[in-house]
């Protein structure tokens, strides 16, 4: 009997044990759980933030640079900018189309495979790159577009309105008109190349329309004008024959130093006297230079390249950082000056 009881008394405190321990929160499967509060704002953690975005490293920029051609100017372009890369501490990647705007597309393919940040093209046709720039937007590249212009939607066009590389070459000649009544101007005009768009378009609209009085007047003859691509030896053939269909011709105006160079060149072989002989280019190379000291250029129109390569190259960092802008920034203000013999250096 006694054992009855102490076993009794002992299943009674094993029965109170079991309650307390459910009690005490320690849970069992049986125990429902506390509700949430639905009021409460729920915690921030590190798992449901978003990441910060981060601006990038210079370090980490690529720049693909796609240049259009090789010629003395491109080249004093090419430097000024990759120098200024390094100063920056950025990557560049520079392709030269050499003249071909087949291997101008090509260039910017392999830069877009090679997923550089931000694509530079100085573009050789308005229209042949308009496809491959839509290829490298939709890889999320930028595109700069500088110099000549493009006929799409890029993110960026520094341009240089080129109308003052016109106007600067007339107003030099008229100068010699106002000091000279008696003088004609018998000129020969030299396109670069018309395919480039409004740029070509804006230098000889600039000389045109300055001159407009002049040609209006009989003062200004415009005998005849070609397109010669930018290439010196192109210009030398067409000067070449002009000497010999229009002996009056006096004056050649070029769209670039290097076919100024080709229509010296050309002018020498026919023993032309530089005294009443003038001929006149643009972008201010060391070749256009030096032949204005010799006297056989009477001007250029310095586009002051490495300047314009070094501010073109710091925007083209900026939007690899995802910066915009305007799409259309004009810097001519700040690069054009006309240099004669008076402050050639």
């Amino acid at each position: 009997m006694k054992k009855r009881f102490i076993s009794l008394l002992l299943a009674v405190v094993m029965v109170f044990a079991l309650a307390a321990c459910g009690g005490s929160g320690g849970g069992s499967a049986t125990t429902a759980a506390p509700a949430p509060d639905t009021t409460a704002a729920p915690a921030e953690t590190k798992e449901t933030e978003a990441p910060a975005e981060t601006e990038k490293d210079n370090s980490q920029i690529t720049i693909g640079l796609s240049l259009s051609e090789i010629s003395d100017n491109s080249k004093r372009y090419q430097d000024a900018y990759e120098a200024k890369c390094a100063e920056l501490g950025v990557n560049v990647v520079t392709l030269n189309a050499q003249g071909s705007v087949d291997t101008q597309i090509t260039n910017v393919e392999n830069l877009i495979q090679q997923e550089v940040d931000v694509i530079h093209i100085r573009p050789l046709d308005a229209d042949g790159l308009v496809s491959v720039i839509g290829e490298a937007q939709k890889a999320g590249i930028p595109v700069l577009v500088s110099e000549f212009d493009i006929n799409c939607d890029v993110d960026c066009r520094i341009i240089a309105t080129q109308n003052m590389c016109g106007e600067l070459q007339a107003k030099v000649l008229i100068d010699k008109l106002e000091a000279d009544p008696d003088l004609v101007l018998n000129v020969g005009y030299l396109w670069g190349s018309k395919a480039r768009g409004s740029s070509v378009q804006q230098r000889y609209q600039g000389f045109m329309d300055t001159m407009k009085d002049y040609i209006d007047s009989g003062r200004v003859v415009i005998l005849e004008e070609q397109e010669a691509n930018f290439k010196s030896d192109e210009a030398n053939s067409f000067v070449e024959d002009w000497l010999q269909r229009y002996p009056e011709l006096n004056c050649v105006v070029c769209q670039n130093d290097e076919m100024a160079n080709g229509s010296i060149q050309a002018a020498k072989t026919n023993n032309v006297d530089f005294n009443s002989f003038w001929v006149l280019g643009i972008n201010g190379t060391e070749v256009g230079k030096q032949n204005i000291k010799d006297g056989y250029q009477l001007a250029t129109v310095d586009m002051h390249e490495p300047e314009g390569a070094q501010l073109t190259c710091e925007y083209a960092v900026e939007l690899a950082k995802g910066k915009t802008f305007d799409e259309i920034l004009d810097i001519s203000a700040d690069i054009f000056e006309l240099l004669t013999a008076d402050n050639v250096q």
